[in-house]
């Protein structure tokens, strides 16, 4: 819920929005660390 929403936030200010493939592999670092 509340959790994810900001995670959401955090991917979306830490991970740079030039390419969406980077971005993805970003998020997806970033969901790793925070598991």
């Amino acid at each position: 819920g509340f959790y994810k929403f900001e995670e959401q936030n955090r991917a979306e200010s830490e991970c740079p929005s030039m390419n969406t493939h980077s971005r993805a592999s970003c998020m997806q670092v970033l969901n790793d660390s925070a598991a």
